[in-house]
């Protein structure tokens, strides 16, 4: 198997049949090959509209599915909006997917969403810092490195992006989780 590839495409057809057609070709690659198997299957649907409904239509048939959408957003490159925080916490939850966990999950998105720039491999992993059971770290450096990519103090943490510290806890919302997460120290 070629190294660079890294998942298995399929386009989606439209209506509301494709919802089993792509239930039926996921669960057929179980019997492929293990390095085939594991890789992530990207789902390509002509339309939002159309991922949205294939989306939902297979999250309702089975959902024990490791199921993603990978959304876009209306940008234009002289645009200095940003995207809504669900847009960018949705988005980065698939790309952290891909990255840290990618085994067999299912990802729907759309071309316009595709065509969305996002971080290299090298970045994400640069912009990234994870935090597991007895590890050492040191509080202050946790809170200038949130501070240092972005994160804003705020107490409670009620979405992605922000952090709080009490006392030898400390509170983080990822923007690739939909929950925030506690560090006790």
């Amino acid at each position: 198997m070629d190294n660079q590839q890294i998942f298995n495409i399929i386009i989606v057809i439209a209506g509301f049949l494709s919802a089993f057609v792509v239930n039926k070709v996921t669960k057929d690659i179980t019997r492929l090959e293990e390095d085939v198997r594991d890789m992530p299957h990207l789902y390509i649907a002509k339309d939002e509209n159309t991922a949205v409904k294939v989306y939902s239509d297979i999250a309702a048939l089975d959902t024990k599915l490791r199921l993603g959408f990978f959304p876009g957003y209306n940008a234009s490159y002289y645009s200095t909006d940003e995207p809504e925080l669900h847009i960018i916490q949705e988005r980065s939850e698939v790309l952290n997917t891909i990255l840290h966990d990618p085994q067999s999950s299912i990802i729907i998105t759309y071309p316009q969403a595709m065509s969305i720039t996002v971080p290299s491999q090298n970045t994400m992993q640069g912009f990234t810092f994870g935090v597991h059971a007895g590890m050492a770290v040191d509080l202050v450096f946790l809170q200038e490195w949130l501070q240092e990519y972005g994160f804003e103090y705020q107490d409670p943490v009620t979405e992605p992006g922000k952090y709080c510290v009490r006392g030898g806890l400390i509170d983080v919302f990822s923007f690739s989780s939909e929950l925030p997460y506690r560090i006790e120290f």
